[in-house]
């Protein structure tokens, strides 16, 4: 008698093709909804590196009116520079060098431009780099609203002026008005929510917010509807 055996066949447990295609599917949908969150974080976390900033300013800036008995830091420039970014060369060697600012200070993380990272390597790079293209005067990667003469041209505001910002710390507008500001301004209309706007707290385009420093030493974040036009130089320059 001749037994046959039978031969056992194993089974291979795994994906098929369609379980596989719906496994990357998922993943793809969970991406898509990720995605946004994860980009809306990132932008918060620069404008809270933003805000920190502007505390080291404050603090800068109080130790620069305690050595001078209670004035802000202005420091007069010749030239035409009529923009509350346009400062004096010797505004920003002073806040670095004397009250020690730190080169990152000088630029908001949420508005980088080309060539800012490099910059930020050394104080001295950071120097050379806000005082381009100009030379005599140095572009501010924020609004400095201390009242200054800029040739024979006041920027914001003449202090004897009503409506001036904040000259001294104990001045009574330093509470309402802001001695700096991210940069936010346009060249065509007064409306921060135009799409030529550049500057402040944006997100695809549109402004979410904006920090201000006051001559008191707070920190405010305000958002568009609180932001009007408060100073025209080659750009309608924007405060809250």
């Amino acid at each position: 008698m001749i037994l046959v055996g039978a031969i056992g066949m194993r089974k291979y447990k795994g994906f098929t093709l369609i379980e596989l295609l719906v496994v990357i599917s998922i993943i793809a949908l969970l991406l898509a909804i990720l995605m946004p969150a994860l980009g809306l974080a990132k932008f918060h976390a620069k404008v809270v590196v933003c805000k920190s900033n502007f505390h080291q300013w404050s603090l800068a800036s109080y130790l620069y009116a305690e050595d001078n008995k209670g004035k802000l830091p202005r420091y007069d420039f010749g030239g035409t520079g009529g923009n509350t970014w346009d400062v004096s060369n010797e505004f920003v060697l002073a806040m670095m060098e004397s009250y020690e600012l730190s080169s990152k200070v000088f630029f908001c993380p949420v508005n980088m431009r080309s060539g800012d990272k490099d910059a930020i390597e050394t104080n001295e790079k950071t120097i050379e780099w806000l005082k381009q293209p100009y030379g005599y005067f140095s572009l501010l990667r924020y609004n400095w609203w201390v009242p200054r003469k800029a040739g024979s041209l006041w920027v914001p505001t003449d202090p004897a002026d009503p409506e001036s910002f904040p000259v001294n710390t104990y001045d009574k507008v330093s509470v309402s008005k802001p001695i700096m500001t991210d940069i936010l301004g346009n060249s065509t209309v007064a409306d921060v929510k135009d799409e030529n706007t550049v500057g402040g707290h944006q997100r695809n385009g549109v402004v979410k917010s904006t920090n201000l420093l006051f001559g008191d030493g707070h920190v405010e974040v305000h958002k568009p509807d609180e932001m009007e036009s408060y100073h025209y130089g080659n750009y309608i320059i924007f405060s809250s």
